[in-house]
């Protein structure tokens, strides 16, 4: 059998690097693909994207030079990056009527909620930085280095302007495999009761697991997560040989 695909997308400011320490934990039947978004990475000096729209459509167009329809792929999205692979999703569904094994969102409230902290880039660079700061999951070194920062406060203030411009359709199309919410206990921004919401956005099992960690529970859990991932993902596998 092929290697699974498990393509992985990042929060607002991450890029493709993020998931290769992944490599050497995931399970050995499965690849892991992270997509990079335009202006970083290896896109570095390619626009911003102008629109989430912009964003998924350009993502779409990668993911789908990748795919077939016997393809057999799981996606992961952590905050920003939860959004893109819902509506990811949702376009693969419409275009290609393939599905994933499984689906994890990470540290992401559904589409049709808005909060105050989706207008960050607002703010002036000095307070956008400290409020970064307090999020936490963006380096030190990184924000004490003047010149990083001015490579990195336009990528992350086009993200969380794309977040915030981002417009929910309220589509009756709904994640066609199940899905696994994981969200950290200490995140002040996500709530578990917000991710609970998740449950109406699939036609199949949605399960909500609660991480140790604030929102970017993700680096300091990065060997549980990916436990996770191996053991779920396994048990996909498992039901796709008895049927």
């Amino acid at each position: 059998m092929k290697k699974i695909k498990l393509f992985c997308l990042p929060y607002a400011g991450g890029a493709s690097h993020v998931f290769l320490p992944w490599k050497k934990e995931i399970a050995s039947d499965i690849e892991v693909i992270p997509l990079e978004l335009a202006g970083r990475g290896k896109r570095f000096g390619e626009p911003f994207y102008h629109s989430m729209e912009h964003a998924v459509e350009d993502l779409y167009k990668e993911l789908d030079e990748q795919l077939s329809e016997d393809s057999v792929f799981a996606m992961f999205g952590h905050s920003m990056g939860g959004l893109m692979v819902y509506e990811l999703l949702i376009r693969l569904k419409q275009r290609k009527e393939i599905k994933p094994i499984h689906a994890f969102i990470s540290a992401r409230y559904p589409p049709h909620i808005k909060k105050e902290s989706d207008r960050l880039h607002e703010l002036p660079d000095d307070l956008f930085i400290e409020r970064i700061y307090q999020l936490g999951g963006t380096p030190k070194e990184v924000l004490e280095n003047e010149e990083l920062l001015k490579l990195f406060t336009p990528i992350l203030k086009n993200d969380y302007r794309l977040i915030h411009t981002y417009q929910y359709q309220g589509e009756e199309e709904r994640i066609p495999c199940n899905l696994s919410v994981l969200n950290g206990r200490d995140d002040r921004n996500v709530l578990m009761s917000d991710v609970q919401g998740w449950k109406n956005y699939t036609d199949k099992a949605c399960t909500v697991y609660e991480m140790q960690g604030g929102h970017f529970y993700l680096h300091d859990k990065e060997k549980e997560v990916v436990h996770f991932i191996n053991q779920t993902i396994r048990v996909e596998l498992e039901k796709m040989v008895q049927i």
